[in-house]
């Protein structure tokens, strides 16, 4: 990451979105640790910390994936006005999946070799998560001419291995 920092940036809508998903993964992993940490010593936190840690962790998983969303709409259309129209509605639908999984109750489970969040916010996290890295996978094939071809292969396959280890 500190090489991509210090590189001179055109701050192209690519490179702002990029950088949002080498920060937001970065923080995804930090606040998963974080909530397995309070999970893990249950005792020592309060039952509202832990649910908060995992809704925190649940809305990390939402960002990661709308920022990538982000980059490919970003890659996919050149147009300023198109793209605004484009990505805006996957914005607008972002901001209303991070009120519920705000609002939605969340419970902790904590017993010996399992610790998770579960309940409907954890559910809404998912489901959004799961939809976009389908929808960017889908998306990222149909306009396959206008996506650099590693950069598509990669996407793919990092969404790929996200479902798989959301399943």
């Amino acid at each position: 990451m500190m090489i991509i920092l210090n590189k001179r940036r055109l701050f192209l809508r690519t490179e702002i979105y990029f950088l949002a998903i080498l920060i937001s993964a970065l923080l995804v992993n930090v606040t998963d640790i974080v909530s397995q940490y309070i999970l893990l010593h249950h005792d020592d936190f309060s039952v509202e910390i832990q649910r908060t840690s995992s809704k925190i962790y649940a809305l990390m998983v939402t960002v990661v994936v709308t920022a990538t969303m982000g980059y490919i709409n970003a890659d996919i259309f050149y147009d300023k006005k198109e793209y605004y129209r484009k990505n805006g509605v996957f914005m607008v639908v972002a901001l209303i999946a991070a009120f519920a999984i705000a609002i939605l109750p969340i419970e902790v489970y904590t017993t010996p070799g399992h610790l998770y969040g579960y309940g409907a916010s954890t559910m809404v996290a998912y489901a959004y998560a799961f939809s976009y890295a389908i929808f960017i996978i889908f998306r990222v094939s149909y306009f396959r001419n206008r996506v650099n071809s590693e950069r598509r292969k990669a996407v793919i396959i990092w969404m790929v291995y996200w479902i798989a280890s959301g399943i």
